[in-house]
Formats: structure tokens, C-alpha cells, sequence
């Protein structure tokens, strides 16, 4: 089992926080959840009409953090994993008892401030190593945010930025989400059956309320790796080529005196190469500073 246990433990003789209602958040609690194989393609529209996503047992009983920890989250979340050769597809439903107006969402860029919005996150230890990790959030309005985490919460990078897919929507019911991460932006072991640890977050702004899939106690966040649950079921996936090409073409001009024009062409390229399971290779040719 996961340092859960410990760290819950340990917790509970420093800070009365771990306490909701005279009773320790439950330090037995070790959540599995399963991801389904499927063959035919996802659409990544925010529908979830696809009849694969049928095939995926859904995961809802999610634990307040805040403002009452060890309670039931009081909006329903249901979440559903689905996988192919190229991809980790998750599927959100997120509730809301006050429907549309009851959402907020202030921001739809790229690493967006996540304490403002309602947020959907989710963490993937994906070396089940309780220390390192990846971040993924989004926003009812699809936006982005993304990063890692090291030293099981301790240090993380919001300045990471790579590849994969989401798109939410609104409805009368609240609000859902369909993400696919491929494989090619993670890093993981070679196993033919893949286990990794995985946790959830839903913030919902309007009740200044957060809980997790895997109970996380007062004043830890998504990020810490080690309370995590577990992500099995996914066998024979390969992370494949992880290459990422970003070439540039400036083409200033330049006025001299007596009214030439020089045309001065500059050539670069960014290059990000995942050499190994650990170690990514970055290279850049003439820097485009703008």
C-alpha cells in the first residue's frame, strides 16, 4: 500500500485539521480505479457520445478538503478512463444542483490561475514512484492547464507545456469535460501492464469547495504524490516518439540611409526529443527571442 497511511498518521498527532467530525480521514482507504481498452476512435468534443465510455466503470465518491474535510463532496463528480495505443482519454461529468449560473470561470488562458475558476484536475504518478508527477486541469470553458511536480508536491513546474487535448461544455446540469493525454507527452516504464498512481480534484469556486477522488488532508494539494490512489488495467501501451519540432521564419526589414531596404531572413528551430523514459533532450537553433 501507498505511504497513505503513514503520512495520515503522522499527520493526525500534529494538526487537528485531519479531523472532520472527531474522526480521522479514513488511513485504510487505498482507491483503485480501472481504464477500458477501446479500438474505435474518441472524438474530443466535450459529448461524451461515444458508446465506448459505457464500457468504463465510473469513479463519483469524492471527499471534501475544504470547507468540511472528511465530508462528502457536495456536488456529484463521475469520472470514466478509457485507453487505446496512443492515448489516456478521461471523461468528467461535473454536476452542479445550480446548474449553469451556479458556475464560475474567469479565465481561459493557457495555465490559467486555478483558484478563481471551477476546476477539474487530475495527477498521474506515472513511475508509481509516490514522489513524481503530472498535472492536468481544465475549466468549463476547456482551458489549459499543465505541469509537474517533484518531491511528492514540494517543487513544481508550470512552465512545462506539452501536447494533448481537451474540450468542455456547459449544460443545464453543470458541466463535462473530455481530455485525451497521449502517451508520447508522459514518461513511464516499459511494463507490459502499466500501474500508476492517479487522483482527481474538483474546486467548486461559488462554495469555495475542494475535494479529491483520494482523500487529501488540510494543507496538502493535488500534487501530493504519495496520497494518491491507483490506475490499473492498462497494458501494452508504448510512449512511441515523443519528438517535438518547432521551426521559425522572421523576415525583418531594415531601412538604411538613402532609402535601401535590406531583407534579412532568420532561420531557427526548437527541438524537444524524449531520449529516455527519463530524460528529455532540448535544443534550440538560433533562438527566436521575440
Amino acid at each position: 500500500m501507498r505511504l497513505k497511511l503513514f503520512l495520515l498518521t503522522t499527520l493526525a498527532l500534529i494538526s487537528p485539521e485531519v479531523r472532520a467530525g472527531g474522526e480521522l480521514l479514513n488511513p485504510e482507504l487505498d482507491r483503485q480505479i480501472s481504464a477500458a481498452r477501446i479500438e474505435a476512435d474518441i472524438v474530443i468534443d466535450g459529448e461524451m457520445d461515444e458508446p465506448e465510455w459505457q464500457q468504463a466503470e465510473p469513479i463519483f465518491d469524492f471527499t471534501q478538503q475544504e470547507p468540511f474535510i472528511g465530508e462528502s463532496a457536495s456536488e456529484r463528480t463521475e469520472v470514466r478512463l478509457l485507453y487505446d495505443d496512443d492515448n489516456l482519454y478521461i471523461g468528467i461529468y461535473c454536476f452542479d444542483s445550480a446548474g449553469e449560473k451556479g458556475l464560475v470561470f474567469n479565465d481561459v488562458r493557457r495555465d490559467f490561475p486555478p483558484f478563481e475558476n471551477d476546476v477539474f484536475g487530475v495527477l498521474l504518478d506515472t513511475f508509481d514512484d509516490n514522489r513524481n508527477g503530472f498535472l492536468f486541469s481544465t475549466n468549463p470553458k476547456g482551458a489549459k492547464r499543465d505541469g509537474q511536480v517533484g518531491g511528492d508536491g514540494t517543487t513544481n513546474n508550470f512552465d512545462w507545456d506539452v501536447s494533448w487535448d481537451v474540450r468542455s461544455k456547459i449544460t443545464k446540469q453543470g458541466w463535462q469535460a473530455e481530455m485525451a493525454i497521449p502517451f508520447k507527452s508522459l514518461r513511464f516504464r516499459k511494463d507490459e501492464d502499466q500501474v500508476w498512481g492517479v487522483n482527481f480534484l474538483r474546486r467548486v469556486r461559488r462554495k469555495n469547495e475542494q475535494s479529491h477522488w483520494s482523500p487529501i488532508p488540510v494543507p496538502f494539494r493535488l500534487n501530493r504524490v504519495s496520497m494518491a490512489g491507483s490506475l490499473h488495467g492498462m497494458s501494452g501501451v508504448r510512449q512511441g516518439r515523443n519528438l517535438y519540432l518547432k521551426p521559425y521564419l522572421s523576415a525583418p526589414l531594415v531601412r538604411r540611409q538613402g532609402d535601401d531596404v535590406d531583407f534579412l531572413p532568420e532561420l531557427g528551430i526548437d527541438l524537444k526529443y524524449g531520449v529516455t523514459s527519463g530524460m528529455t533532450l532540448d535544443l534550440t537553433v538560433n533562438t527566436d527571442f521575440a
